[in-house]
Order: structure tokens, then C-alpha cells, then sequence
């Protein structure tokens, strides 16, 4: 699948470089440093998502920018860098944000919960999994609502506040089960 999906993109990029398309150039580039981030190679991520970071910039395409800025605050994360992981989604926020994009407002709140669990902090991430809960839920975001329950409930497992635990647990099987 990886091959067929960087073979597309590549074509793209050809099209995109022939008829001056900046934005989808860019996106087929940031494509590109995904699938690599798939295949662990880190080095070509950075790569691929640095040129497409400097097109957004060269445009002014903030929500372009503001996906590298996610995944490059994936690739850090996964490299155990997370200072410059919650960096970059922190960048992300206030993009997405002014793009009125709820759920990615949300999905970079779970994956800076997700960072601060993996440094121990129990409190904090709890806290992005709450925020990122109250944005699924100002606009009916099932996907984001089950994420943040999971994620509500395993902190609240770790800090032995069984009964929240189990609430949020449940709250994520009835939403996943309703809306299969």
C-alpha cells in the first residue's frame, strides 16, 4: 500500500511542480514524509516535511503548516524528544483553531496528553484529555470522544480514582458501540 500511495504522490509532485500548484505540491510532499514516518525513517520524514513546511511558509498556508507541525511533533515523540513534540503541537493549536477545526483542536490536545503521559505526569495529561473531551462534546465529535474517555479512564486507573475510571470507560464503549 505504502508503495502505491508514494508512486501517487510522486506523480503529483510532477503535475503539482509543472502547473506551479504550490498547495498540492506541498500536501503531496507532507504525503510523502508520512509514508516514510510508516517505514520508521525518520531522516526522510524530516526531509519531506521540512519542504513542505518551507512551501506552506513561502504561501502562507497556515492549516498546510500547521499538519507538518503535528507530525513533526510525532516524529518527536516516537523519538522519546518530547519537549520538541509538545513544541510543535502546541504550534498546531492555535491554528487549528482559527481554521475552526475542532477536531484537530482536539486530536492535538489528546496527542499532548499522550506526550505527558508518557513523561509521568498523570495530572497534566489528564487535564488535555478533559480539554479535548469538552471539544468533542461542543460539537458531537464521536472519534474524539471515545479517545479522550479511554485516555480520561486509564489516568484516572493510574491515580485510583476507580469510579471516574470506570465512568469514562464506559462512556467510550457505549459511543464506539452505538456508532459502529
Amino acid at each position: 500500500v505504502s508503495q502505491s500511495r508514494y508512486e501517487y504522490n510522486q506523480k503529483a509532485i510532477d503535475i503539482d511542480e509543472r502547473t506551479q500548484n504550490k498547495i498540492g505540491l506541498g500536501k503531496s510532499l507532507f504525503e510523502i514524509g508520512s509514508i516514510y514516518g510508516n517505514l520508521n525513517d525518520i531522516k526522510k520524514v524530516m526531509e519531506y516535511n521540512g519542504k513542505a513546511r518551507n512551501i506552506f511558509e513561502s504561501i502562507s498556508y497556515e492549516i498546510g503548516l500547521a499538519d507538518v507541525y503535528g507530525n513533526l511533533g510525532n516524529v518527536f515523540r516516537y523519538s522519546k524528544k518530547y519537549d520538541s513534540a509538545l513544541y510543535y503541537y502546541k504550534l498546531a493549536i492555535p491554528i487549528y483553531e482559527k481554521a475552526k477545526n475542532k477536531s484537530m483542536v482536539g486530536a492535538n490536545y489528546i496527542r499532548i496528553g499522550n506526550t505527558l503521559d508518557e513523561l509521568n505526569d498523570t495530572i497534566g495529561a489528564l487535564q488535555h484529555f478533559v480539554k479535548a473531551l469538552e471539544i468533542g462534546e461542543s460539537f458531537s465529535d464521536v472519534k474524539l470522544k471515545i479517545q479522550a474517555n479511554n485516555s480520561i479512564a486509564f489516568e484516572q486507573n493510574r491515580l485510583k480514582n476507580y469510579t471516574q475510571a470506570i465512568i469514562h470507560a464506559l462512556e467510550a464503549y457505549q459511543l464506539a458501540e452505538a456508532n459502529q
